[in-house]
């Protein structure tokens, strides 16, 4: 069984140019990324983690405030708070738990957080969303 999984996040490099048709990646992210402010909880690559954090600080230079929570669509700002706020043991377990009952038990004790992040987003990049609903499209093979 394949288990595809949703992307859940915006890059919030306003530059970022990732996505479908050129526009800012939307990607997956867990929770543990969002707890312990790993580059994934804001940004879709460590490039584009490094021009947001110019960003942020040409912003703060300029007395502007700034948001720094992730753009999560399946969470408000409340709840994204909250799960920065728990300890981190707990958000461990919840982040073990969810990507459990989404198929990736074995994965996580093999690759841990990051590794099954990376796996879930190269997972979508071969979906598309058609008719609200997210399919696997499979591509040619092309001989070399």
């Amino acid at each position: 069984m394949i288990t595809i999984s949703k992307p859940n996040t915006y890059c919030k490099n306003r530059f970022c140019s990732k996505g479908k048709d050129g526009a800012r990646a939307f990607y997956y992210t867990c929770l543990y990324c969002i707890r312990t402010a790993n580059y994934r909880s804001v940004a879709c690559c460590p490039e584009c983690y490094q021009e947001y954090t110019k960003q942020v600080l040409e912003a703060r230079n300029k007395n502007k405030k700034v948001d720094l929570l992730p753009e999560r669509t399946d969470m408000s700002d409340t709840e994204v708070q909250n799960i920065i706020d728990k300890p981190l043991d707990e958000v461990k377990d919840m982040t073990v738990k969810e990507l459990s009952e989404a198929g990736y038990s074995e994965d996580l004790s093999e690759l841990g957080f990051s590794g099954v992040a990376d796996k879930i987003n190269e997972e979508i990049k071969d979906t598309e969303i058609i008719d609200g609903k997210q399919k696997r499209i499979y591509k040619k093979k092309t001989d070399i």
